[in-house]
């Protein structure tokens, strides 16, 4: 039995020295992936990192335009304000000459009745 289990026993070092090898090979290789997926995962971080920059960078400028669009739109709602008011005082005054035109009209009309009577009166007396 001695003699089976060293032979079995020198049969065996070549095998388990072959599979230690397997196993520093597999340890190899997959260190070796591990690397080069690492790797890639930095990249692929890097630029997405980039993107984000970019796309923060867009943004800002895309709130900057907006800012400026709700001041321009505020000056013209100002000037809005400022043109009604104006058209309000026109209202207004054009009203007042309409007003006192009428008045004139109506005195012009007065005075024009007057005459008349006048005119007929003196007819009448043969003047």
């Amino acid at each position: 039995m001695k003699v089976e289990a060293a032979t079995a026993q020198t049969q065996l070092a070549p095998l388990a020295a072959w599979v230690k090898e397997l196993e520093e090979e597999l340890t190899h290789m997959l260190g070796s992936e591990a690397s080069r997926a690492a790797e890639a995962s930095q990249v692929k971080a890097q630029h997405l990192k980039e993107e984000a920059e970019a796309s923060r960078a867009e943004a800002l400028c895309w709130k900057e335009k907006a800012e400026a669009c709700q001041v321009e739109t505020r000056c013209w709602e100002l000037k809005a304000k400022e043109s009604e008011a104006e058209v309000t005082r026109a209202a207004e005054a054009s009203s007042a000459v309409q007003t006192v035109l009428e008045t004139e009209i109506e005195e012009h009309e007065a005075l024009k009745r007057a005459a008349l009577s006048t005119c007929e009166a003196l007819e009448v007396e043969g003047v």
